[in-house]
């Protein structure tokens, strides 16, 4: 019952993919990760709230410029744009960090998608670190707005890469949510009993069926949405199917609860 129970909660609290699983990590070292997870949430948060500031004060040094149009001002402006730049990237930085542990922490995810996703996490980590140095670096206004437009090229990117890994994470979650409620289908297959009446099994079996015909349409679901992906990772089209991943919520939905009535039955 306890475990029903923390399955729907786990379910519940989603809302906020035969293929081939990542194995689960050891618990002292999930512990750690989920650990680090929190830390960099925190530097995320205080390095968001800095970024925020910053661009307030461009905001301002901008239109002092545009009111005064002198050198002096001018320079406030660039130097302010340029800070900017780099807390942002800074902000994308720790962003990509936190995309990378949640990846390594998630289970039920397709490891080939897994690895690809942590592949193209730390890749651009690289290329953003790059581009910070590059922004630290430039002084003039003409070396400020190359900067600011080379970020162009790393927007996308970011973008698509955010999008990714968040249905990864979203499909990981339901899956591992799936794989587990199929040890309760199997426990509570009333096939398994042999005191039960005949009359009151034939209910038992024809209520066991129900759910498993839902697995069925669960499984069928997850492994269209983990092909889907793959083929548009392939195409660099992917999308978020939202319409299909509310299906396989709705139908894990209630395999869980009828999998809760037929153990209060019990």
């Amino acid at each position: 019952m306890k475990k029903i129970v923390s399955l729907l909660l786990a379910l519940s609290l989603f809302i906020v993919p035969v293929v081939v699983i990542a194995a689960e990590q050891p618990i002292s070292q999930k512990a750690s990760i989920a650990d680090e997870i929190a830390q960099v949430k925190r530097t995320y948060k205080g390095q968001l709230a800095e970024y925020r500031q910053a661009n307030d004060q461009y905001i301002i040094a901008k239109g002092q410029f545009a009111q005064l149009n002198t050198l002096s001002s001018l320079e406030v402006a660039v130097q302010d744009f340029r800070k900017v730049l780099s807390y942002r990237d800074q902000v994308l930085l720790t962003y990509l960090k936190l995309i990378e542990l949640e990846l390594l922490e998630a289970d039920g995810i397709n490891l080939e998608e897994k690895e690809i996703a942590l592949e193209a996490t730390i890749d651009l980590q690289g290329d953003f670190l790059a581009h910070k140095d590059l922004v630290d670096d430039a002084i003039d206004r003409v070396a400020v707005n190359k900067v600011a437009e080379d970020f162009e090229v790393l927007s996308p990117r970011i973008i698509n890469l955010s999008n990714y890994a968040s249905t990864l994470l979203k499909l990981g979650k339901m899956q591992t949510i799936f794989d587990q409620s199929l040890t309760l289908v199997e426990a509570t297959d009333p096939r398994n009993l042999t005191d039960e009446p005949s009359l009151k099994l034939n209910e038992k079996i024809r209520a066991h069926n129900e759910i498993t015909n839902l697995v069925d349409v669960v499984d069928a679901d997850l492994n269209y949405v983990w092909d889907e992906i793959k083929t548009s990772r392939e195409k660099n089209t992917l999308s978020e199917n939202s319409k299909v991943n509310a299906s396989i919520y709705a139908s894990l939905t209630q395999v869980l609860v009828f999998l809760e009535e037929i153990l209060l039955a019990r």
